[in-house]
C-alpha cells in the first residue's frame, strides 16, 4: 500500500467520498507547485489550523521531496491535536521513520501533542 493510500485509510469510516475526493485534489494542487510555493502553502495552512488541510499535511510530511517542507509541517502539525488522527500519524512506523531525518521537529511534535514527556524530548535534542 502506498503512503498516499495510508493517508486516506485512518479514519475513513468518518470520512466521506467527498472529503477524500477533496483531500486528493489539495494534494494534486499542492504538488503542482514548487517547492517554495509549497513550503507557503503548509506554513500558512498550519499557522490557521485549517483542519480541511491536515490531510494534504499530513502527505507533505510523509512524501515532500524538500525535507523543509515535511519540517514545517512537523512544526504546525500540533495545532491540530483536536484530532485524534494527529497522535495515530505520529505514531506510525511511517512517520516515524521519516521523523528520525526531521529532527529536532518530530520530536517538538510529539512533545507538542504530549506523545512524549518534556524531559524525553530534551534528552532526544541533546
Amino acid at each position: 500500500m502506498g503512503l498516499f493510500n495510508w493517508t486516506f485509510k485512518k479514519n475513513k469510516e468518518e470520512q466521506t467520498t467527498d472529503d477524500i475526493n477533496r483531500d486528493k485534489v489539495e494534494i494534486e494542487r499542492l504538488y503542482q507547485l514548487d517547492g517554495d510555493n509549497r513550503l507557503r502553502n503548509i506554513i500558512e495552512w498550519g499557522d490557521k489550523a485549517d483542519n480541511s488541510k491536515l490531510r494534504t499535511i499530513q502527505y507533505a510530511i510523509l512524501n515532500d521531496p524538500d525535507i523543509g517542507v515535511k519540517m514545517a509541517g512537523l512544526k504546525r502539525i500540533h495545532l491540530f491535536t483536536d484530532k485524534e488522527c494527529v497522535r495515530q500519524f505520529l505514531t506510525n512506523d511511517n512517520t516515524k521513520e521519516v521523523g528520525q531525518k526531521c529532527e529536532p521537529y518530530f520530536s517538538m511534535a510529539l512533545s507538542r501533542t504530549g506523545i512524549i514527556s518534556i524531559e524525553e524530548f530534551k534528552s532526544r535534542v541533546g
